[in-house]
C-alpha cells in the first residue's frame, strides 16, 4: 500500500496541485493576484477603485481597491505608479490573503505569514492587541482587535505592525461604540463605509474620501485637486480655471458622466485623455481652451513662451472607449495647437462638432467605427491640413457639414493627400465650404448612399484617382467636380503605359486619363499620324517625345497637361478660382452656425436627433432653401436639374458661383449669427474681417490681383514674390528630367499646346520640322522650363507666346528659322529666369527675314549674355517694340551687327562704347597701375580682383554699371592709396542670393539656399583720403569695413548702397570728420561698430538707414566707442528705430541739442550700456522702450 500511494504521487507529479482547484472556484481577478510573483506587474484591473489625486493630476497617496465582493486591497501610490506594499484581506472571513511589495508597478516580494493567535502589547500605557501576530517574528499581522489602557475597544479589523489596513471598525472613545465601520487606508476613510454616533445610530452610510463624503459633481473657477476624487460624475469648469499639469487624464474618474470646461482652462497641457470611460455621456470643451500664447495668458504659471509655441503643436486629444457618450463638441480655436486627435469604440456617439481652426496641423484625422454617429460638422479651418481623411464604417452618419477651409488637404504633398468614405449607407446630405475637399488627389468611395451633395466649385476638383463601389450617385458627382476625370477611356486607370502598338495611325486621349504614366515616348510608332490630349492627362508623365516620325502631322495638347499643378492653385495662384476676394474668405457665404449647425440647440445632450430641431426639414435640408433637388443637382454648373452636362462655367461666372450660394442658405450668414456673441462676427470682429482686410481683399493687393486674373491660371511677378517659388517649384513639382522632344518629323504642320500644360517640365525642344508653320503657345505653358529651343524649321512664320510661356526660361534659342517673320510675346514671355540670370543666355541666328519683334510688358528682362546672328534683312528694317526694361541686364553682346544687335546694345546700362565693355574677359590685372579708373559698363564678367601687389595705387575710380560680378572688393595694405569712388549701380548688383523654398513655400531650406556674402573692406590704408559709392552699388555686399586709414576724412554712402549688412565697421580712423548714409542705405544693420574715431563731428544720415523694421531675423546692435568731437546726429522719422542693443562710451560732446531723429529712434532698445557719455545716454533713455 505504501508503494502504490508513492506511485500514485508520481503519477501526478506536477500535475496535481491542490491549490489550483481552489483557484478555478474563486474570482478569476483573485486569483491572478494570489498567483502574482517577483517580476509581475500589478495594477487594478476591474472592480472599484477608491482614490485621491494630486496636483499633477495624478492618483496619489492610500487607495482601496475593491477586487471582488468581500475581497479588498489597500492599494499605495505616488504620482500614478503603485509604490509600496499591497495587502488583500477577505473582509468576510476575516483572512490576510496577501502582501506584495510593489515598486513602480512592479512585484519586487512576495510576503508570506505564518499566523497565529496572541495578544501584543502596542505601548507602554497599557494598548494592547489580541488576535494574528507573526509567530516567526511575534509582529501583529492580520485580524485583531485593538485595547486601550483603560481596556475599552478602540479598533476591531485587519492591522500589520503599527498600521491599520485595508478593513476595520474604529471605535468613538472610551465608550465600545462603532464610529466607522468600513474600508480604510493609510489612515483616511476610504472607499464604502458607515459612520455612528455616540448613541450607535447610523449617520451616514456610502462612500468616503480621505475621511470625507466626496462631491459627485463639481463646478470650479480654479483648480483644486481635493475636489477631484474617483467618485467624481459631472465636472464643470469655468472660464481660466487653469491645470497646470501637462496630462490631463480624465481616463481615471470611471463614474464621470458629463464633462464640461469653458475657455482658457488647459493652457499648458500637451493632452487631453477620455478613455475607458463607461459611463461619460457628453464632452464640451470651451472656446481657446488650450490657447497658447504668451500674451493671451494671465497666470503666472501657465505662461508660455514664443519660441515653445512650436513644441505645443505636438499636442493629442484622445477619446476612446467611452460607450455611452452620445456627444463631442469642441469650441472656436480650443484644439489650435494639437496635432493628434483620436475618437475609436464610442458606440452610443450621436454627434461630433468641431468649432473653427481646430487641429490646424494634424496630418491625418479619422472617423470609423462608430456605429450611432448621425451629424458630423467640422467649421471654418479645423484640419485643414489633414492630408488623409477616413470616414468609415459609420451606419447611421446622415449629414456631413464642413465649413470653409476645413478638410483642405496638405498642400505640401498634394499627390499624396487621400480620402475615404467607405460604409455610410444612411448619408442624406453633404454640405461642404470654400477649399473643402479641393486638394485631394485620392479619393475612395464605397457603400455609401447618394447624398445631396452641396458643395462649391473647388470642392473634388483636384481628384485624379477614384476607386468606387457601390456609391454610384456620390461617385458620379465627384467625378462631375474633378478636372481629372472623365468618362473616356483612360480615365482613373492605373495603368502606367499608354497602351500604344507600332501600328498604330492616331493616338487619341480623353479628358482626364492616364494620369499614372510617367513617359510618353512614341518615336516607335513609324505610321502615326495625329496626337490628340484631352485636359487634364498625363499629369504625372515627364517626358514627351516623338522623333523621326515620317507620318505624323498633328500634335494638340489640351490645358494643364504633363503637370500637376494643384499646389499652385491652392496658394492662391489662379487667378480665376483662387483667392479673388469676393467668393473665397469674404466672411458672409461662410458657415452660418444658426441654422447649420450651432452646438447648442442641434446637440444639446438632451434633445439629440429629435427630428425638430436637428433636422426639421425646413431649417436644415428643406428641399427649397437647404437642398434643393434642381439647384444641388446644378453644382456650379456643370450638372442640370437631371443630371446631364452643362457647359462649364469659369468661377468668374454668375451660374457657377452663384447656383452654389443660392442654394447654400444655411450658410449665407457668414457665421454671423454663430459665432457672433463670441468675438467672431463672421471673423469680421475678430480681426480677419472676411480674410479680406488681414490677406488684402482675397491675395488682390499683396499677391497683385490673384496673379493677374487676365491670366486664368497667371504667376505674377511684378512684386518679386514670384520669384521667392521658383526654385521651391521645380524642388517640389518639377523633375528634371521632365522634357518635351519634337525632332525630325518632316510632315508635322500643327503643333497646339493649351493653357498651362507642361508647366515644370525642364526643357523643350523642336528640331527639324520643315512643314511647320505657325505655332503658338497658350498662356503659363512650360512657365518654370529653363531650356527651350528651336530650330531648323524652314517654314516656321510666326511664333507666339502668350502670357508667362517659357517664363522662367534660362538658355533660348531660336535658330535656322529662315521663314520667320513675327515673334510676339505677351505679358511675361519669355521674361528670363530671375535667380539664376548671371547664366541666362539668348541666342538668335539665322533668322534672315524676321519683320516683327514684339512684346507686351516684362519680356526678355532678365538675360546675362545674347548671341545675335544674321537676324533680320539688311535691306528692310525690322519693326521691334519692346518695354524699357528689355534686355537691360544683358552684360555681353555678342553676333554680327544688324537692327537687334544695336537694340540691345541701347537698351543695357551695361553695355557702353567703352574698350572694355561688351567683353568677355573674366580677370583685370592692376598690378603697378598708379590709378584704376573703369569706364561705365565695363568688366562685368570680371569675378574678382587682386589689389595685394599694387604698392603704387593712388586712385580707384569705378564708372556706373560695371564690376557687376565682382564679389569681394579687398583694400587692404595699400600704402600711396588717397580716393576711392565707386559708380551707380556697380560691384555685386547682379549678384542674387539662390533661395530655395521648403516645401510650406513660406520658410527657407537654408541647407540648399546660397546666400551672398560678399564684402568691402579697406583697411591699412595710410594716404586715403575719401571713399564713395553711388546710387545702388554694392546691392549685395553683406559687410563694410573701415579701418586704421589715419588719413581718411570723409566716408559717403549713396542712397540703396549696402542695404543689408552682417557687419559695419568703422574703426580707427584718426582723421575721419563725417559719415554720410543715404536714403535706404545700411537699412538693416546686424551688428555695427563706430569706434576710436577722435576727429568724427558728424553722421548724416538720410531716411531708412538703420532702420531694419521688417528684415531683422538676429537683434540688430550697435557699438559706439572714443567719439570725443561727436557733437551732430543729423536723421529722419526713419533711423535707428530696431535696435535691440546700444552700446556707448566716449561721446562727451553729443547732447540732445546736436540730436536730429525722429520720435520712434532707440524706441525698442532692450540693452542700453555705457558710460562717459552722460548727456547721450540721458537723450536715449528718454526715448527707450516707447508706445505709440
Amino acid at each position: 500500500m505504501p508503494a502504490r500511494k508513492r506511485k500514485s504521487m508520481q503519477q501526478h507529479d506536477g500535475e496535481y496541485n491542490p491549490k489550483e482547484k481552489v483557484m478555478k472556484l474563486i474570482d478569476p481577478i483573485v486569483a491572478k493576484i494570489l498567483r502574482l510573483k517577483p517580476g509581475d506587474s500589478f495594477k487594478p484591473i476591474g472592480g472599484d477603485l477608491y482614490f485621491n489625486i494630486n496636483d499633477a493630476m495624478k492618483r496619489d497617496g492610500g487607495s482601496v481597491y475593491v477586487v471582488h465582493q468581500s475581497i479588498v486591497c489597500q492599494v499605495p501610490w505616488d504620482n500614478n505608479e503603485i509604490t509600496g506594499t499591497v495587502y488583500m484581506a477577505n473582509t468576510r472571513t476575516h483572512i490576510l490573503l496577501s502582501q506584495l511589495v510593489v515598486v513602480n508597478g512592479v512585484v519586487k516580494a512576495v510576503q508570506k505569514v505564518k499566523t497565529g493567535k496572541g495578544v501584543i502589547d502596542i505601548s507602554a500605557d497599557g494598548d494592547r492587541w489580541e488576535g494574528e501576530v507573526d509567530l516567526l517574528t511575534n509582529t501583529i499581522c492580520g485580524w485583531g482587535k485593538v485595547y486601550d489602557k483603560d481596556n475599552v475597544l478602540s479598533y476591531c479589523g485587519f492591522r500589520v505592525g503599527a498600521e491599520n489596513v485595508v478593513y476595520g471598525t474604529f471605535y468613538h472613545g472610551g465608550i465600545e461604540v462603532p464610529y466607522y465601520e468600513g474600508t480604510h487606508a493609510s489612515g483616511f476613510f476610504m472607499g464604502h463605509g458607515k459612520m455612528f454616533d455616540r448613541n450607535n445610530r447610523l449617520v451616514q452610510e456610502g462612500v468616503f474620501i480621505h475621511s470625507r463624503r466626496p462631491e459627485l459633481s463639481v463646478h470650479l473657477n480654479a483648480f483644486n485637486c481635493s475636489l477631484l476624487t474617483s467618485e467624481l460624475e459631472e465636472v464643470e469648469l469655468e472660464d481660466s480655471c487653469t491645470f497646470t499639469s501637462l496630462q490631463c487624464d480624465w481616463s481615471l474618474f470611471k463614474r464621470l458622466r458629463v464633462f464640461s470646461a469653458k475657455n482658457r482652462c488647459f493652457l499648458c497641457s500637451t493632452s487631453l485623455q477620455f478613455t475607458d470611460l463607461p459611463v461619460l455621456e457628453t464632452i464640451t470643451l470651451g472656446d481657446l481652451v488650450s490657447y497658447a500664447f504668451e500674451d493671451e495668458i494671465q497666470d503666472e504659471n501657465a505662461e508660455m513662451e514664443m519660441e515653445e509655441v512650436e513644441a505645443a503643436k505636438v499636442r493629442s486629444l484622445v477619446v476612446s472607449n467611452c460607450p455611452r457618450l452620445c456627444a463631442l463638441l469642441i469650441g472656436a480655436r480650443a484644439m489650435q495647437f494639437y496635432s493628434s486627435f483620436s475618437v475609436k469604440r464610442c458606440d452610443a456617439l450621436l454627434a461630433i462638432t468641431v468649432g473653427n481652426d481646430n487641429f490646424p496641423y494634424i496630418s491625418s484625422v479619422e472617423f470609423k467605427n462608430l456605429p450611432s454617429l448621425g451629424i458630423l460638422t467640422v467649421m471654418h479651418g479645423s484640419f485643414e491640413c489633414a492630408g488623409t481623411v477616413v470616414l468609415q464604417n459609420l451606419p447611421s452618419l446622415i449629414a456631413v457639414n464642413v465649413g470653409d477651409n476645413s478638410l483642405a488637404g496638405n498642400v505640401d504633398d498634394v499627390k499624396g493627400n487621400c480620402l475615404s468614405l467607405i460604409g455610410l449607407p444612411q448619408l442624406y446630405a453633404m454640405q461642404l465650404g470654400n477649399n473643402v475637399f479641393g486638394s485631394y488627389s485620392r479619393v475612395t468611395v464605397k457603400d455609401v448612399a447618394g447624398p445631396f451633395l452641396h458643395a462649391p466649385p473647388s470642392a473634388f476638383r483636384n481628384v485624379v484617382w477614384l476607386e468606387e463601389d457601390n456609391a454610384c450617385e456620390l461617385a458620379q458627382a465627384i467625378r462631375a467636380a474633378s478636372r481629372y476625370l472623365s468618362n473616356d477611356e483612360g480615365s482613373n486607370s492605373t495603368l502606367t503605359e499608354v497602351p500604344v502598338s507600332a501600328t498604330l495611325t492616331e493616338l487619341k486621349i480623353g479628358r482626364g486619363c492616364y494620369n499614372k504614366v510617367t513617359a510618353l515616348d512614341l518615336s516607335g510608332c513609324a505610321r502615326l499620324e495625329s496626337v490628340e490630349i484631352g485636359d487634364f492627362s498625363l499629369i504625372n508623365c515627364v517626358l514627351f517625345k516623338c522623333c523621326g516620325l515620317k507620318a505624323l502631322r498633328r500634335i494638340v495638347v489640351g490645358e494643364k497637361c504633363f503637370c500637376f499643378t494643384q499646389g499652385l492653385e491652392n496658394k492662391g495662384f489662379d487667378g480665376e478660382e483662387g483667392f479673388d476676394g469676393e467668393e473665397g474668405f469674404d466672411g458672409e457665404e461662410g458657415f452660418d452656425g444658426e441654422e447649420g449647425f450651432d452646438g447648442e440647440e442641434d446637440f444639446d445632450g438632451e434633445e439629440g436627433f429629435d427630428g425638430e430641431e436637428g433636422f426639421d426639414g425646413e431649417e436644415g435640408f428643406d428641399g427649397e432653401e437647404g437642398f434643393d433637388r434642381e439647384e444641388a443637382d446644378d453644382r456650379d454648373g456643370r450638372l442640370d436639374g437631371n443630371g446631364n452636362e452643362e457647359a462649364f462655367h469659369d468661377a468668374e461666372e454668375d451660374e457657377g458661383v452663384d447656383d452654389y450660394h443660392d442654394a447654400n442658405d444655411g450658410y449665407d450668414d457668414g457665421y454671423d449669427d454663430g459665432y457672433d456673441d463670441d468675438g467672431y462676427d463672421g471673423y469680421d470682429d475678430g480681426g480677419y474681417d472676411g480674410y479680406d482686410d488681414g490677406y488684402d481683399d482675397g491675395y488682390d493687393d499683396g499677391y497683385d490681383d490673384g496673379y493677374d486674373d487676365d491670366m486664368e491660371n497667371g504667376l505674377d511677378a511684378d512684386d518679386g514674390k514670384m520669384e521667392r517659388i521658383i526654385l521651391a517649384y521645380r524642388e517640389t513639382v518639377g523633375s528634371l528630367a521632365a522634357q518635351f522632344v519634337v525632332e525630325d518629323c518632316p510632315v508635322l504642320d500643327t503643333l497646339t499646346i493649351a493653357a498651362a500644360s507642361f508647366i515644370t517640365y525642364q526643357s523643350f525642344r523642336l528640331h527639324n520640322c520643315p512643314a511647320i508653320k505657325d505655332l503658338d503657345f497658350s498662356a503659363n505653358c512650360f512657365q518654370f522650363t529653363p531650356s527651350f529651343s528651336i530650330t531648323d524649321c524652314a517654314k516656321l512664320n510666326t511664333l507666339m507666346l502668350a502670357n508667362c510661356a517659357f517664363n522662367q526660361a534660362e538658355n533660348v534659342t531660336l535658330s535656322g528659322l529662315p521663314n520667320l517673320v513675327l515673334l510676339h510675346m505677351h505679358t511675361e514671355a519669355l521674361q528670363g529666369a530671375h535667380l539664376s540670370r548671371d547664366a541666362n543666355m539668348l541666342v538668335m541666328k539665322d533668322l534672315p527675314n524676321l519683320e516683327e519683334m514684339m512684346g507686351t510688358d516684362l519680356n526678355l528682362m532678365y538675360f546675362r549674355t545674347a548671341e545675335v546672328s544674321r537676324v533680320g534683312s539688311p535691306d528692310r528694317p525690322m519693326q521691334i517694340v519692346l518695354q524699357a526694361t528689355a534686355f537691360s541686364t544683358v552684360s555681353l553682346v555678342t553676333g554680327t551687327p544688324c537692327q537687334l544687335y544695336n537694340v540691345i546694345f541701347e537698351n543695357s546700362p551695361y553695355l557702353t562704347q567703352n574698350a572694355h565693355s561688351n567683353s568677355a574677359e573674366t580677370t583685370l590685372s592692376v598690378t603697378d597701375l598708379r590709378r584704376l579708373v573703369v569706364g561705365n559698363g565695363c568688366y562685368n564678367r570680371v569675378p574678382e580682383i587682386d589689389f595685394s601687389g599694387c604698392a603704387a595705387l593712388q586712385k580707384i575710380r569705378v564708372g556706373k554699371f560695371s564690376l557687376c560680378m565682382l564679389s569681394q572688393l579687398e583694400l587692404r595694405g595699400l600704402p600711396e592709396l588717397e580716393s576711392v569712388e565707386i559708380g551707380d549701380e556697380s560691384l555685386c548688383c547682379m549678384q542674387d542670393d539662390v533661395m530655395y523654398l521648403n516645401r510650406d513655400l513660406v520658410s527657407f531650406d537654408m541647407e540648399k539656399s546660397v546666400v551672398a556674402h560678399n564684402a568691402m573692406r579697406v583697411v591699412d590704408c595710410p594716404k586715403l583720403r575719401t571713399i564713395s559709392t553711388g546710387l545702388h552699388s554694392c546691392w549685395k555686399y553683406s559687410a563694410l569695413v573701415i579701418r586704421w586709414c589715419p588719413r581718411l576724412t570723409s566716408v559717403s554712402i549713396g542712397e540703396e548702397s549696402f542695404p543689408y549688412v552682417e557687419e559695419l565697421e568703422v574703426k580707427d580712423n584718426a582723421a575721419l570728420k563725417e559719415i554720410e548714409v543715404g536714403s535706404f542705405s545700411l537699412r538693416t544693420v546686424w551688428h555695427g561698430v563706430l569706434e576710436n574715431l577722435p576727429a568724427l563731428k558728424e553722421i548724416k544720415l538720410k531716411e531708412h538707414c538703420f532702420y531694419s523694421a521688417d528684415n531683422t531675423f538676429l537683434p540688430a546692435e550697435l557699438v559706439m566707442k572714443n567719439l570725443p568731437e561727436l557733437k551732430r546726429l543729423r536723421g529722419e522719422n526713419t533711423n535707428l528705430i530696431s535696435l535691440s542693443r546700444l552700446e556707448v562710451s566716449g561721446v562727451k560732446k553729443l547732447n540732445a541739442k546736436g540730436i536730429f531723429l525722429g520720435a520712434n529712434a532707440f524706441g525698442i532698445i532692450e540693452k542700453l550700456e555705457g558710460e562717459n557719455a552722460t548727456d547721450f545716454l540721458t537723450y536715449i533713455r528718454e526715448h527707450m522702450n516707447r508706445e505709440d
